[in-house]
């Protein structure tokens, strides 16, 4: 059976619509109980605890969004003039070197988020997994990672409706 705290928890492939989540092409309902709504720019010990103990959303704002998009800009000018941008159009680690053809960089990006998919062990109860999408979104919203804000947007969207990653 699905935990009571939510009706889903999702693995990849998610797009949200009213209420709704698209999840492997399947529609499903997902609850939305009340939320407690936190300024990632005031993420403080109290504020992280009561992410821990129920369920948050994230209100990202208009600086925030403005500093993601930014960055995926600077990114993507350096793409388009073909600059060498680590695990960007290079591999990772020993393949830091190794520069990645255009056309294959988005395999490059998905097949890296797929390496990382994987894991052993139990799963982390859905308090830390809050923490870990709170922190990850305040991370990306300092602008510096260079991700598009659909990326952030996701993320918060997987946070505010309680459909979490499988850490």
């Amino acid at each position: 059976g699905l935990p009571a705290s939510r009706e889903v928890r999702a693995r990849a492939g998610l797009e949200f619509a009213h209420g709704d989540a698209v999840i492997a092409g399947a529609k499903v309902h997902v609850r939305c109980a009340p939320a407690v709504r936190v300024s990632l720019e005031e993420l403080d010990l109290p504020v992280l605890r009561q992410a821990l103990q129920e369920r948050v959303r994230v209100h990202l704002s208009r600086a925030d969004l403005q500093r993601v998009r930014r960055g995926a800009a600077a990114v993507a000018r350096l793409v388009d003039r073909e600059e060498t941008v680590y695990g960007v159009n290079t591999g990772f680690g020993l393949l830091a070197r190794t520069r990645i053809p255009r056309d294959q960089i988005v395999a490059l990006q998905r097949n890296l988020v797929l390496s990382h998919a994987a894991g052993t062990g139990p799963l982390l109860a859905d308090g830390i997994v809050r923490l870990v999408l709170m922190l990850k979104i305040a991370s990306l919203v300092k602008g510096y990672s260079g991700v598009r804000i659909e990326t952030v947007q996701a993320l918060a969207a997987l946070l505010e409706h309680e459909v979490y990653p499988c850490i």
